[in-house]
């Protein structure tokens, strides 16, 4: 009768955990999405009844939650006037409603116990784009947006908490890294103050939110520092604005459509900031108040 070493093996299996202890990274298990399993909500490795935890490789961006990024999505798409970004994610969708995934971006992520947790890198054609932390299946943590065609230059940073905007976020210019967009947020609405800057770093528009509205002034900067239009909000509103100098750029022809509105709406009307955007939006385009 044969019997089995108990105290060889036991030195044997301290050895590697010991080894995994000194290696963590060589211990982590890797499971490919398309030998994972998905059952209400939790990550499973094919044909096992407990989550998976370890690295997940090869999941479709459309397969984990995004959607709480949207903010600073469109934050980096208003300030950069840069569509790429959102191209990447509206390609994608297309092609999961059509059921053609191949080619879209693709996420290696983390996970424990079934759940997202720890940090996650998207990429495009093997070019990291997005990088963000879960904590248990929810956006937690710093993300970052990068610019493939800038040598994977950063654009965009900001940190979320429980899936909402919190602290500082910043956009950037993917040439000279410098801050062309700064904000505060407190549980997924900006607050404080809001500064933003051309490519050299000039100070071009500061104003300050409150509860997620513009409240106060609002001025805008011209080149030297020159004050060239000021604005003043109440709970988002715009009360009154002003120019300093000829209206001949963006802001002045904002400013002829809110005259414009109020010749014939009155001068108590009020006027959203979204209105004001799209005005903004008219006037980029060479349209004009007739």
């Amino acid at each position: 009768m044969k019997f089995t070493d108990t105290t060889t093996a036991g030195r044997r299996l301290g050895a590697f955990a010991f080894m995994c202890l000194l290696t963590l990274a060589g211990c982590t298990r890797t499971l490919d999405f398309r030998n994972a399993e998905i059952s209400e909500g939790k990550v499973y490795s094919r044909g096992e009844n407990s989550g998976f935890s370890g690295k997940l490789t090869n999941v479709p961006i459309g397969k984990i939650p995004v959607a709480s990024i949207k903010p600073l999505l469109d934050l980096l798409t208003k300030v950069t006037k840069d569509e790429s970004f959102k191209g990447i994610f509206l390609a994608n969708a297309i092609g999961s409603i059509l059921g053609n995934t191949n080619g879209g971006p693709r996420c290696d992520v983390s996970t424990k116990d079934g759940r997202l947790h720890g940090e996650a890198v998207c990429s495009v054609s093997d070019a990291p784009f997005l990088m963000l932390t879960y904590a248990q299946g929810v956006v937690d943590g710093p993300v970052v947006f990068l610019k493939a065609s800038e040598k994977g230059a950063k654009v965009a940073e900001a940190t979320f908490k429980d899936g909402l905007l919190t602290g500082t976020s910043q956009v950037f210019d993917a040439k000279t890294s410098k801050t062309l967009h700064t904000v505060n947020w407190t549980k997924g609405l900006a607050t404080g103050p809001e500064q933003m800057f051309d490519s050299a770093g000039n100070l071009t528009f500061k104003a300050t939110f409150v509860g997620g509205k513009y409240e106060g002034e609002a001025v805008q900067y011209g080149p030297g520092g020159a004050v060239v239009a000021k604005s003043m909000y109440r709970a988002g509103v715009l009360q009154e604005a002003e120019r300093s100098s000829s209206p001949g750029d963006v802001e002045g022809c904002v400013v002829k459509y809110i005259d414009a509105f109020r010749k014939d709406a009155g001068d108590e009307a009020t006027i959203s900031i979204h209105q004001q955007e799209e005005w903004r939006g008219w006037c980029e385009q060479g349209k004009t108040p007739a």
